[in-house]
């Protein structure tokens, strides 16, 4: 039995409010809707967009939306599903290398837009853009959102539609915890490949 890889912190459902919770959904949405009309697709891959993805969803509803964990800053170490995140003073690195690995993907893959396998290339950028936030945890609560918008916007980036990941949350779990204790992310690129098809 596989068991549910939250990838949030432990207690983020215990501790908003149903106003908050509604808040949240709301900002969600509406960034959801920004991210499809492309507002965000002329900016680079970075910390400002990371930031202004997760400002967006926590605006109003904790102090720590769009801040970054850090030196001086968040817990020491979250825990999501059993596995812990980086040390916050690790994260601001380590999130370095992920925007200059992903810029220069997502570069890579737009020179070549004839490439027979271009679905699957673009796929894999926006997946391990994805896996690797999640991995890091970068902020106090929100990292799961967070890091799905962000593969929603390198999509959009690379020409494809975003991925409707959430109608198959068990198995995106799995495919999670693939990744989180091998760095095999070819589960979640599967998975993302057949959503998108069947879209």
């Amino acid at each position: 039995m596989v068991q549910a890889l939250n990838l949030d912190s432990p207690d983020s459902a215990r501790t908003y409010s149903e106003a908050e919770r509604d808040t949240l959904t709301s900002h969600l949405v509406e960034l959801q809707q920004a991210v499809n009309e492309g507002k965000f697709s002329h900016l680079p891959f970075d910390t400002r967009v990371l930031c202004a993805f997760h400002g967006n969803i926590f605006r109003d509803v904790r102090g720590h939306a769009g801040r970054v964990r850090s030196q001086t800053f968040g817990q020491e170490r979250l825990e999501f599903g059993g596995h812990p995140s980086l040390h916050r003073t690790e994260v601001e690195s380590a999130l370095r290398a992920v925007f200059q690995k992903v810029e220069a993907q997502i570069q890579d893959v737009l020179s070549n837009p004839e490439h027979e396998h271009y679905d699957k290339r673009a796929m894999r950028v926006a997946v391990w853009a994805h896996a690797e936030l999640v991995r890091i945890h970068p902020f106090e609560d929100g990292n799961g959102r967070t890091a799905r918008m962000i593969s929603d916007y390198i999509l959009i980036r690379l020409d494809m539609d975003p991925v409707p990941i959430a109608a198959v949350k068990n198995e995106y779990y799995v495919a999670m915890e693939a990744y989180i204790l091998r760095r095999d992310e070819s589960l979640l690129v599967d998975l993302y490949l057949r959503l998108s098809v069947e879209e």
